[in-house]
């Protein structure tokens, strides 16, 4: 299982721990995990493989294929704009094999509209003042 988390550099140390913690549990869902892969404006200790650099950037030019992505970036306390661009999304449609989360504020959710084109909505789990909305291939 190949797996690629979009994250974004974050300040706090429990914006740090919520991140190694996400990878964590990944780690225990997927039994068989033959990279765990991320990309990140700051170094993630808690990765198998990491590359430092735009998120956006990387999707784009990226040639490789992922089982699952998962998106969770933001900038201070506003979600990414570009990750509801089409280009962006049609992007992630190429290189995901399998399934898409986003993690998202309640007031950011309808902004992933293009997600519905290119994927199908599977299910959208609350957690705390966001929303985890999960798509699959």
């Amino acid at each position: 299982t190949r797996i690629l988390f979009l994250l974004h550099g974050y300040e706090s140390g429990a914006c740090k721990r919520l991140s190694a913690t996400q990878v964590n549990l990944v780690k225990k869902t997927y039994e068989e995990i033959k990279l765990v892969f991320g990309v990140d404006k700051e170094h993630r200790k808690c990765l198998d493989d990491f590359i430092q650099e735009d998120a956006c950037s990387y999707v784009i030019n990226c040639n490789k294929e992922f089982d699952y992505i998962c998106i969770d970036l933001y900038e201070g306390n506003k979600v990414c704009d570009f990750i509801f661009q089409e280009d962006f999304v049609k992007k992630l449609s190429e290189i995901c094999t399998g399934r898409v989360s986003i993690n998202l504020f309640v007031e950011d959710l309808g902004k992933e509209h293009w997600y519905d084109m290119y994927f199908k909505r599977e299910i959208t789990k609350s957690l705390l003042n966001n929303r985890v909305v999960f798509f699959k291939k």
